[in-house]
């Protein structure tokens, strides 16, 4: 059982949002409940009706934070919005790319006339990794450009961010958290988010090849998406297994975009990633994938230590079919480093595992 307040029903009392956060900590320390921050949230459509009626009473400026880590239920929500206010003009700002200031980034996207309403969604892209997210310098603008936004605006401006958004601007930002109306949450069932993203996984290598480069930039965004999703979440409610699919997923977009550097970066989180939860399959096929791209790049010393590493954990896990596949990457590389009689002592072994691998799918299909 969770023993959280709602901080909708602290509003009579006129509760700080910092006191109300730190009430949560009490409460759950006294239960031992765990994170403070695992808000609870009205239901969904008695919650987006009060910031329908929010948006409707604002008279000229008015700032609202929503948080919500899910971008497709973030469209669906502003998609009811906009069907219970039909009257209502809104402009929905999205940002797909990092921006360093707000306030200037808006006026050049402002619609003519001038909307009713403005949303905003986007923002995680501004922010670096969550425990540094407070310290950001989009965070620090925020905080100090907090009395401009009513001279650009004179109607409701909506921020639609994920949670941990929401508390690096509390943390970061406290100027501009204080002229904050209101505040609203959007939780998703976490089962959602785990099937959106075995369905992103799904039959990945085959189906990244075969994308065009346009839809291969459109997985970046919304696997990128997906994996801010989970980084804030609760560390409890964190599926590290579908993280680290995702990660690997990212990475060979990028590789097939011919972006390397931006590939051996994914590559080595997710190694952390593989490392730390133990997942010896996972380690393995990150491992080749970095020999891969270490190849490519023509750094064949460095390939010759990943798929080394990788072919360690195949022979201990007795997979012949991907020890094969190593082992014919390693005569190319030694090849490529002129080391002829090692390059032909591993072709020699490659072709010795291919005849075991084939002998074993064909008695298999004899006894199927």
């Amino acid at each position: 059982m969770q023993y959280i307040l709602l901080y909708e029903n602290c509003n009579n009392l006129k509760l700080p949002f910092d006191e109300f956060l730190k009430a949560n900590a009490m409460i759950a320390d006294l239960f031992n409940t765990g994170d403070p921050f695992e808000l609870a949230a009205l239901d969904e459509l008695d919650e987006l009706k009060v910031l329908t009626r929010a948006l409707t009473l604002a008279e000229g400026f008015a700032l609202f934070l929503v948080s919500c880590n899910q971008p497709y239920q973030r469209q669906q929500l502003i998609d009811k919005l906009k069907c219970y206010e039909p009257q209502m003009t809104i402009q929905h700002i999205e940002f797909d790319e990092p921006i360093h200031h707000l306030l200037h980034a808006l006026p050049p996207r402002l619609m003519e006339p001038r909307p009713d309403a403005v949303f905003v969604s986007g923002l995680e892209h501004s922010l670096p990794t969550v425990p540094d997210a407070h310290s950001s310098i989009f965070v620090a603008n925020l905080n100090a450009t907090r009395d401009s936004f009513s001279g650009l605006l004179h109607c409701p401006l909506v921020l639609w961010i994920p949670e941990y958004v929401l508390l690096a601007i509390w943390r970061g930002a406290p100027d501009f958290f204080s002229v904050c109306s209101e505040y609203y949450y959007f939780v998703s069932a976490q089962n959602e988010m785990t099937i959106l993203s075995h369905v992103t996984t799904l039959n990945e290598i085959r189906e990244i090849n075969n994308l065009l480069v346009d839809e291969k930039w459109e997985r970046i965004k919304s696997v990128k998406a997906l994996l801010s999703n989970y980084y804030s979440l609760p560390s409890k409610q964190r599926d590290y297994q579908t993280e680290n699919r995702l990660s690997i997923q990212l990475a060979q977009v990028y590789y097939k975009l011919g972006d390397c550097q931006s590939a051996l970066e994914t590559n080595n989180q997710a190694l952390l990633l593989s490392r730390q939860i133990f997942d010896r399959d996972s380690e393995a096929y990150v491992l080749t994938n970095l020999a891969t791209i270490y190849l490519t790049l023509r750094k064949n010393n460095k390939a010759l230590k990943y798929y080394n590493q990788a072919l360690t954990i195949y022979r201990e896990s007795y997979n012949r079919k991907e020890e094969a596949y190593i082992l014919e990457n390693l005569g190319v590389v030694y090849l490529s480093l002129g080391r002829l009689d090692e390059a032909i002592e591993y072709h020699w072994i490659y072709k010795v595992s291919v005849e075991i691998v084939t002998e074993k799918l064909e008695r298999w299909a004899i006894w199927a």
